[in-house]
C-alpha cells in the first residue's frame, strides 16, 4: 500500500465573530504535512502551495455540501459561507 497525499494536507482555521459573539465568517488557511519530503521534515505544517491550497479547499467544499455550506480559494486561503 502506498502513501496518499490526502492524509499529509490540513487546514487552519480563522474564525471571526461579532459583538454579540455569533460567528461572523470563517477562513481557512490549506497546509501541506511534509508529503514526499525527508523525514525531519514530515510531519511539520507549512503554508500550502496554490494548487495544493485548491485543492484542499475544493475537497472543503465538496464535503460540506451537504451542510449548506460553501468555500471557495482566494488569495491563498478558503472563504466559508453558509446560509443562515
Amino acid at each position: 500500500m502506498t502513501a496518499s497525499s490526502v492524509f499529509w494536507e490540513a487546514m487552519m482555521a480563522e474564525p471571526t465573530f461579532d459583538a454579540d459573539r455569533n460567528l461572523k465568517s470563517i477562513k481557512v488557511y490549506p497546509l501541506e504535512l511534509g508529503f514526499g519530503r525527508s523525514r525531519p521534515q514530515r510531519g511539520r505544517p507549512y503554508p500550502a502551495s496554490e494548487e495544493v491550497g485548491r485543492k484542499i479547499v475544493e475537497r472543503l467544499d465538496r464535503l460540506s455540501k451537504a451542510f449548506g455550506v460553501s468555500a471557495v480559494y482566494d488569495s491563498g486561503a478558503g472563504v466559508v459561507s453558509w446560509k443562515e
